[in-house]
């Protein structure tokens, strides 16, 4: 009703019109358009199809790759990845919300955010395929909108609900990340992890992983204490110094995460997990200390662009995978790496690419097991890296 309301009343002000700049468009057209003619030659049509007919298409249709969510899923998520706006997200939100019934004269560019993060939170939030990134075009809106806020309440607007219910989510919000990113919460989540596993027994996974790091504690008991000095500031209306002890609170915490943290969760890493299996057996290319370097290399039940990323454009994931060796005429050195948690893979798998090499006398290598969980769709990973070379082993 408020958001009807809005557009009715502001029609045909001056700013709402200034919307439809149509040399907009025109300049976004004659920028793409080369673009876009250009990659559905080289690839011969095949671009549109596939990012529209079909990757565009699975993810308005239904849960693409799994990745579903009821609506509301992408509120939720504001409490871990807006820290730390959501200091002042619910006063923003109740300010929006004021001047859009009363219909104010002044503050355009509330309603401006309002117009840009409407509709965009609307159509996500209905939308079937749901990741956390989806939505963070409308961030900088919103981020700008607890600006607003933020400016009001140091001027001395008073919001004596709001502002405790936004800081309830804060608490919240950051509590949540601050356990997550500890060895508690490590250890909580490997947990659950282990019990996915199918093709092994949870024992040997968990003595493969390290014991779970906490990264630098004293980086967290630097995110806790300008935790605290935000609660304390926040409470007594210092706003001003709330707000600096909040950012602190998050550049800690994003140190603590991107720095010290994660690069020690290698269980949380499948793309880096699988180029290990691969190194194992000097299946990567360009590895150092190899004497020879495979011609292809294929990822068969894993479909992650990061392995192509980091792997090189050259090597094959899953549809476009396969376990046909070809002759060492055509491919001297072959690769695989295959998952054997995906349910198109199996011991017989393996037995098949070791059978096609003994038929064509060529050795064999084969890494020892590895095991991760894939963060991105939270499926267990079980990889096995096999080598072929041209002739028989030494």
């Amino acid at each position: 009703v408020v958001a009807v309301r809005f557009v009715l009343d502001e029609r045909r002000e001056a700013w709402f019109r200034h919307l439809i700049w149509w040399p907009g468009p025109v300049l976004w057209v004659a920028m793409v358009l080369p673009w876009f003619l250009w990659i559905q030659t080289a690839t011969d049509g095949a671009f549109f199809q596939g990012a529209v007919g079909k990757d565009l298409k699975d993810k308005v249709v239904g849960a693409s790759e799994g990745h579903g969510g009821l609506p509301g899923y992408h509120t939720l998520f504001l409490l871990l990845l807006f820290i730390p706006a959501t200091l002042y997200l619910i006063p923003a939100l109740t300010m929006s919300v004021q001047k859009a019934r009363r219909n104010l004269s002044v503050d355009k560019g509330v309603f401006f955010l309002i117009s840009w993060i409407l509709p965009t939170w609307i159509v996500f939030e209905f939308l079937p395929t749901k990741l956390p990134h989806y939505l963070l075009p409308a961030y900088p809106a919103l981020a700008l909108l607890c600006g607003y806020a933020a400016i009001r309440m140091m001027d001395g607007e008073r919001r004596p609900v709001s502002r405790w219910i936004s800081l309830a989510l804060f608490l919240l919000g950051t509590g949540l990340a601050g356990i997550l990113m500890s060895p508690i919460g490590v250890q909580i989540a490997q947990s659950e992890t282990l019990g996915d596993f199918k093709t092994v027994s949870e024992d040997i996974v968990r003595a493969s992983w390290t014991t779970p790091g906490a990264g630098a504690l004293w980086m967290l008991v630097l995110f806790a204490v300008f935790l605290l000095g935000t609660v304390w500031c926040f409470i007594r209306k210092h706003y001003q110094l709330a707000t600096l002890l909040a950012v602190g609170c998050a550049v800690s915490f994003t140190l603590h995460m991107r720095v010290f943290f994660l690069p020690q969760q290698s269980w949380l890493l499948a793309t880096e997990t699988a180029r290990t299996a691969l190194s194992d057996i000097c299946a990567l290319p360009d590895q150092d200390g190899c004497d020879t370097h495979p011609d292809l290399i294929q990822a068969y039940g894993f479909a992650e662009p990061s392995f192509v990323f980091t792997t090189g454009t050259d090597v094959k994931i899953s549809p476009d995978s396969n376990l046909v060796l070809l002759p060492a005429s055509d491919v001297p050195v072959s690769a695989w790496v295959l998952n054997l948690e995906d349910k198109l893979v199996s011991a017989d798998s393996l037995r098949t690419l070791r059978d096609q090499a003994a038929d064509q006398g060529r050795c064999v290598t084969e890494s020892s097991p590895r095991y991760a969980s894939n963060y991105s769709n939270g499926d267990p990973v079980h990889f096995i890296a096999i080598r072929i070379d041209a002739g028989p082993c030494a």
